[in-house]
C-alpha cells in the first residue's frame, strides 16, 4: 500500500537524477544544455514546471526536457504505486552562478561552474517535499561532448 511519505524519499532520488550525467536530453547533458540555455538568454535560474509543462522562460525545447524529465519521474512513481492525484505541482530550478558551497561543488574551475538544482513536489494535502543537489557544469558544446552511443 502506498504511503505519501514515500513521496520524500522519491523527491531526494529525482533529484540525484536530475544532478547526474543520467539526466540526459537528444543524447547529451541536460544540466549542460541547461546552463547554455541559462546563458544565452541571460538569467541566472530556469525553474521548470513538471505538470504543466512550462518554464520560466518561452522555448519549445524546455517544454520537451520537461516532458523527459516527467516520464523519468512518473517511472519513480508508478513503481511505489503512488496515483497521480496524491501530487498538485512538480518544480526542478537549476540555479547557475551559484557561490561554493563545500557540500554541493568541487574546488576546480576546470570543472565547470557551480550549480544547483532544487526539486518540489507538493502534494494534495499541501504538504512540500524538496531537496537540493549540485556540482560543476560548463556550458554544452557538442564539439567537446560525446554524444550518448543509442541516441
Amino acid at each position: 500500500m502506498p504511503r505519501r511519505r514515500e513521496l520524500k524519499g522519491i523527491t531526494l532520488n529525482f533529484t540525484k537524477l536530475l544532478n547526474q550525467r543520467n539526466n540526459d536530453f537528444l543524447g547529451y547533458w541536460a544540466v549542460g544544455q541547461l546552463c547554455l540555455i541559462a546563458q544565452e538568454n541571460d538569467v541566472d535560474s530556469i525553474k521548470l514546471d513538471l505538470v504543466n509543462y512550462k518554464s520560466n522562460l518561452n522555448l519549445p525545447t524546455l517544454v520537451s526536457m520537461c516532458q523527459v524529465m516527467r516520464t523519468n519521474l512518473n517511472r519513480m512513481l508508478d513503481a511505489h504505486k503512488i496515483p497521480e492525484k496524491w501530487i498538485q505541482a512538480i518544480s526542478a530550478e537549476f540555479r547557475f552562478n551559484q557561490e561554493y558551497e563545500k557540500e554541493y561543488h568541487y574546488w576546480r574551475s576546470a570543472l565547470g561552474e557551480p550549480y544547483l538544482v532544487q526539486l518540489k513536489i507538493e502534494t494534495d494535502l499541501a504538504y512540500v517535499h524538496s531537496a537540493i543537489q549540485g556540482g560543476n557544469v560548463r556550458p554544452h558544446d557538442p564539439k567537446k561532448e560525446q554524444r550518448r552511443s543509442d541516441f
